[in-house]
């Protein structure tokens, strides 16, 4: 999202089996494993890497679920 803000690079997302509401908000089961993603590779790093980085991914996220996409759910 940081190339498509900063040198309007394409970005397509595309939600497959999840709707992207779910990736906006980030809630229930897909939140959950988000933060837990980021516990496991950042945890070494400390606390504050953790939540800095989850608040980068969360902002990514919802600014990509803003977008036009595919919703592959919708497909056979």
């Amino acid at each position: 999202m940081e190339c498509h803000r900063t040198h309007g690079q394409v970005v397509v997302p595309i939600f497959y089996d999840v709707d992207p509401s779910v990736v906006h908000q980030q809630k229930g089961t897909f939140g959950e494993v988000l933060k837990a993603t980021a516990k496991k590779i950042y945890s070494d790093s400390g606390e504050e890497m953790v939540e800095y980085m989850l608040s980068r991914w969360t902002s990514a996220l919802t600014q990509a679920a803003n977008l036009s996409g595919w919703d592959v759910t919708n497909c056979r």
